[in-house]
């Protein structure tokens, strides 16, 4: 099914291609720009499919986002390729969405909650407060 996908994808711009889109950039250069490394933004969101619990669409989504994000601002004339930089800005945008989704680890507790460790002892959760000591 991956594979499916990727076939459906514009094919990936060649060298020659690229060359000459940036010596005539204009300001629409970005759209085509993009199109044409679809393929890389879902290769890039489906590396991050297994290290996590987010869908599959949701990762294409943001790195469809990083991948225009980093369309808009490439500036040709710098010396670096544009699958450099839209991989840097496409991972960013991924990690940032990946932050804002993390929810806290304890965010489920309740300080009446009883906590049994590996050696099947019972504490309540208000024991861990400081200054609840049983002396």
């Amino acid at each position: 099914m991956q594979n499916d996908y990727l076939d459906s994808l514009p094919p990936v711009m060649t060298e020659e291609e690229a060359q000459n889109l940036y010596g005539g950039w204009d300001s629409q250069s970005w759209k085509v720009l993009a199109e044409r490394n679809m393929r890389l933004a879902a290769k890039i969101a489906s590396s991050y499919e297994s290290t996590t619990s987010v869908e599959l669409e949701e990762l294409r989504g943001v790195a469809y986002l990083g991948l225009v994000k980093a369309a808009k601002r490439f500036d040709p004339t710098k010396k670096y390729s544009f699958s450099t930089f839209a991989t840097i800005v496409i991972r960013n945008e991924l990690n940032y969405m990946l932050r804002r989704r993390k929810q806290h680890i304890y965010s489920d507790l309740s300080i009446d909650d009883q906590y049994i460790n590996q050696r099947n002892e019972s504490y309540e959760m208000q024991d861990f407060l400081p200054g609840h000591y049983d002396l």
